[in-house]
């Protein structure tokens, strides 16, 4: 069962939005790190270094994982594909763009060159 959810559709305003001041954002959050290491999460060992042959099988038994090495069971692989999803999502941003480079030409520099 997917819990992605459908992104709302874009919309052109009557003009183009107002440029806004710049602002600080700051967000904070808690991880674990090595999440399902099987005796290494929580620790500094598995930041940017090899588990090994050893840690990698217990953690593979200790997710539960008895798939090979890159292997992707099928019905995990279409539960996250969103190729045709992501197309349409193209497809209306091509669209939307198309619409605003006729609507306001002068702003297509500035959006082209980002």
């Amino acid at each position: 069962m997917s819990t992605a959810t459908t992104p709302k559709p874009f919309r052109l305003p009557s003009q183009p939005p107002a440029p806004k001041a710049a602002s600080l954002r700051s967000s904070a959050a808690k991880t674990l790190i090595g999440k399902g290491a099987a005796s290494e999460e929580g620790s500094h060992k598995t930041h940017g270094a090899p588990l090994g042959a050893d840690e990698i099988a217990a953690t593979r038994k200790h997710l539960g994982w008895k798939h090979g090495a890159f292997e992707i069971p099928q019905d995990i692989y279409n539960a996250w594909d969103a190729k045709a999803q992501g197309a349409a999502l193209e497809a209306e941003w091509n669209a939307l763009f198309a619409e605003y480079r006729s609507r306001y030409p002068p702003k297509l520099p500035s959006l082209s060159a980002a």
